[in-house]
C-alpha cells in the first residue's frame, strides 16, 4: 500500500501551477476592459493580482486600507474625481471650480512663537 505525505508537494508549487495561475488572472480581468487586459504583460497583471490578495488580506486583519484603483468600478472612479470639484452657475463665475479647501493643510491651533537665535562670532564683529 502506497502512502501520500502532505509534505510531497512543495506550497509553492501549488501556488504557481497553471490552473491557480489562469484562476487568479481570470478574476483580475473582470476588472479591466478586454482592450486593457490584452495590453497588460505577464507581470502587470501578476503584480495586480498580488495587489488584489494583500488588499484582501489586510482587510481580513481589520486594517482600513484604501480599495486599488483597479478595483474601484469605472462610475465611483469618475466620482472621486469630482468630488472635489464644485459646478457655480452665478453671474461672476461660471463653469468648474475646484474647491481650494479639498487639498488643504491642517491648520495650527496654537500660535508658534519663534526666538531669533544670532551667532556669537557675529557680535563681535559688531563691536569693532
Amino acid at each position: 500500500m502506497e502512502t501520500v505525505s502532505s509534505c510531497e508537494k512543495n506550497p509553492m508549487e501549488v501556488l504557481y501551477e497553471p490552473k491557480n495561475i489562469c484562476k487568479a488572472f481570470q478574476d483580475i480581468s473582470t476588472y479591466f476592459s478586454d482592450e486593457e487586459w490584452g495590453k497588460l504583460t505577464q507581470w502587470q497583471k501578476s503584480a495586480y493580482v498580488y495587489m488584489k490578495r494583500n488588499y484582501i488580506r489586510m482587510t481580513d486583519l481589520g486594517v482600513t486600507v484604501n480599495q486599488p484603483v483597479f478595483m474601484r468600478g469605472k462610475e465611483q472612479d469618475k466620482q472621486s474625481l469630482v468630488e472635489g470639484i464644485e459646478v457655480h452657475d452665478s453671474d461672476e463665475t461660471s463653469g468648474i471650480r475646484v474647491n481650494v479647501w479639498s487639498h488643504r493643510l491642517r491648520e495650527r491651533k496654537y500660535r508658534v512663537i519663534y526666538e531669533e537665535i544670532s551667532d556669537p562670532e557675529e557680535e563681535e564683529d559688531d563691536d569693532y
